[in-house]
């Protein structure tokens, strides 16, 4: 019983010294950095609520995207999933213009995304807008926006 007791504190004692090991040394022989964990950018929101829009009208919101690291991060695709709810790249005139893909973010950098909201019918409207970006550390990353909004009738 006691070399069953001795076999089974020795284990322990050597897996406590691996396990410090890992704490102290990390588990990767390679060059990894904090960019290779840290998300490629982040939104200026999450969600939009364009609330309630009449008919034959519609209502544009931006939202940022922001790239958090010390590199440029390609935005590849940006896509509506409701066709009620439009991605631009800029707004001018009373009109939505088509946002060019792919572009890219520098360091620190930012882009203003322009969502459109155009409801064809009465009722609710959900959607999101995806967001899918790439760095040479990183990698590839989707972040989302949530989009709601009802569409009212005419105001005639």
């Amino acid at each position: 019983m006691m070399r069953v007791h001795k076999k089974f504190c020795l284990l322990s004692l050597i897996l406590l010294f691996v396990s410090a090991g890992l704490l102290v040394g990390g588990c990767s022989d390679d060059d990894s950095t904090t960019d290779d964990f840290l998300p490629n950018v982040t939104m200026s929101i999450n969600a939009l609520d364009f609330g309630e829009i009449p008919l034959d009208t519609f209502l544009i919101e931006t939202v940022t995207i922001r790239n958090l690291l010390n590199e440029n991060v390609t935005i590849e695709r940006v896509t509506s999933t409701n066709e009620v709810f439009r991605v631009g790249g800029y707004f001018a005139g009373g009109n939505l213009f088509e946002l060019e893909v792919p572009f890219t973010i520098e360091p620190n950098g930012a882009r203003t995304l322009y969502i459109g909201f155009y409801p064809d019918a009465e009722g609710n409207f959900v959607g999101k807008v995806v967001i899918e970006s790439t760095s040479e550390t990183s990698g590839d990353e989707t972040d989302l926006v949530d989009l709601q909004g009802v569409g009212l009738p005419d105001l005639e």
